[in-house]
C-alpha cells in the first residue's frame, strides 16, 4: 500500500469515527469541543473527498460535503439561517452534479417520483409550518431529491 492509499485510509477511517462518535457526544454538549465534533466528521469527508477528486465531479461532491460541514457548524454559531444557507449551497451544487449525471432514459415511474419528489417536497412543507423560508428550503430538498432520482 502506498503512502497516498494509507493517508486516503486514515482520513476515511477518522471520517467514520468523528462520525460515529458524534452520535455520543450530541448527548453531552460542552461548548467548543462539542461543535468541532459535530463538525469534525463531514469536514473530514470533504477532506477524502478532496483527496480523491480527479474531474469536475469528484470536485464538486467534495464541495457539497464541504458546505455540509460548514452547515453543521454555522447551525451552532450563528443560528439555523445561515447554517440552512450553507447547506442549501450545497444542495444547488448536488443539483448540477445529479443532473449532469443524469440517466440517459428514464421510465414513466421514475419521471413520476421525480416530480412527486419536486412538488410534494415543499408542498407539505408548506402545509406543515405556513413558513416560506421553511418551504423555499424543502424546495431545495425536493429538487435534489428529484435530481438524484
Amino acid at each position: 500500500m502506498q503512502t497516498n492509499d494509507k493517508l486516503h485510509k486514515a482520513v476515511w477511517l477518522a471520517a467514520l469515527l468523528a462520525g460515529l462518535s458524534y452520535l455520543f457526544a450530541a448527548r453531552h454538549d460542552s461548548g467548543a469541543l462539542y461543535i468541532v465534533w459535530k463538525g469534525a466528521g463531514v469536514t473530514l469527508l470533504a477532506l477524502w473527498c478532496v483527496m480523491q477528486a480527479r474531474q469536475a465531479a469528484g470536485w464538486m461532491i467534495a464541495a457539497v460535503m464541504a458546505f455540509g460541514a460548514l452547515g453543521d457548524i454555522l447551525i451552532e454559531t450563528s443560528g439555523l439561517t445561515a447554517g440552512a444557507l450553507a447547506f442549501a449551497l450545497g444542495h444547488i451544487v448536488a443539483m448540477v452534479l445529479y443532473w449532469q449525471n443524469r440517466r440517459a432514459e428514464l421510465s414513466p415511474s421514475q419521471k413520476a417520483l421525480a416530480i412527486t419528489l419536486l412538488i410534494a417536497t415543499p408542498l407539505v412543507s408548506w402545509w406543515l409550518t405556513k413558513a416560506p423560508e421553511v418551504t423555499f428550503y424543502a424546495a431545495l430538498l425536493g429538487g435534489m431529491a428529484a435530481a438524484a432520482w
